[in-house]
């Protein structure tokens, strides 16, 4: 019985180191999976950030350009002033355009169909006519909004 007794005694004091060595390889490639779990993380943030730098750099070339384009329209003489002052006549123009067939539209809903005028506003001012006037304003002032947030940011 002794004899068996230190058999086994003696192959498990063998097998026990390389019971602990399996138990250490075991706990050294879950460490490494969780680093490589930290890397992956990591990598995916700083990519992240890398795109939002190149937004943010897009977005600054793109203000250059157009700050660029700005400065060349502003040439002296009479070409000069007709090319800057296209796009404000157009919308001018425009803004007039549309002034008139709502104001003839309003006149004809009060005077021919016996509309109330409150109505009448109301019938005009549907919510087309807003999305157009919301977005000119936008265009024309929205850049305003934003070189503001720009700067105090």
């Amino acid at each position: 019985m002794i004899t068996i007794l230190g058999s086994l005694i003696g192959f498990a004091g063998s097998a026990l180191p390389k019971m602990f060595d399996m138990f250490q390889d075991w706990q050294d490639r879950k460490h490494e999976l969780q680093i490589m779990d930290r890397q992956v993380e990591q990598a995916k943030l700083l990519h992240g950030q890398k795109i939002e730098a190149l937004n943010i750099e897009a977005d600054i070339s793109e203000s250059k350009a157009l700050y660029k384009h700005d400065q060349s329209m502003q040439s002296t003489g009479f070409i000069g002033a007709l090319r800057s002052s296209v796009r404000p006549v157009i919308t001018y123009l425009f803004f007039t355009l549309f002034a008139v067939i709502k104001g003839v539209a309003l006149f004809s809903m009060i005077y021919t169909a016996d509309t109330q005028w409150e109505l009448a506003v109301i019938t005009l001012w549907d919510t087309e006519t807003q999305g157009i006037f919301s977005a000119i304003i936008a265009f024309w002032f929205g850049s305003r909004a934003l070189q503001r947030s720009r700067s105090t940011s």
